[in-house]
């Protein structure tokens, strides 16, 4: 998926560089599985793709990355992590924004899915 979203995004943008080079560079880690943005992945698709944020207070940071951490498997869309007074996460899919936009916050949502 991961690699399918690198190269159509390439694509799209009509951007002059390798798909190795963006994977590398756009995401956290290189498993298939992890689908969260660097920095500099985000700068770059945040411009062309719809995303949503959501905001939590510094003091479940911790326990907010685990459940990612946790939830990888079931949260199948690419993800931000911005920290700066509290944690924001971006999520880059309209569906699953609108599912966490019913919940009171993101640790609500993420508690569901254990």
């Amino acid at each position: 998926m991961k690699k399918e979203f690198t190269a159509t995004v390439i694509k799209e943008l009509n951007l002059e560089i390798s798909i190795q080079y963006a994977y590398n560079i756009w995401w956290f880690t290189n498993t298939e599985s992890n689908l969260r943005l660097t920095k500099e992945g985000f700068n770059i698709i945040s411009k062309h793709v719809e995303f949503c944020t959501f905001p939590m207070p510094p003091a479940d940071a911790i326990a907010l990355s685990l459940n990612l951490y946790r939830n990888l498997g079931k949260i199948r869309c690419p993800y931000y992590i911005q920290r700066k007074k509290g944690v924001q996460i971006s999520i880059f899919s309209s569906k699953i924004s609108t599912i966490i936009s019913l919940y009171p916050d993101l640790a609500h949502y993420l508690n569901t899915l254990e």
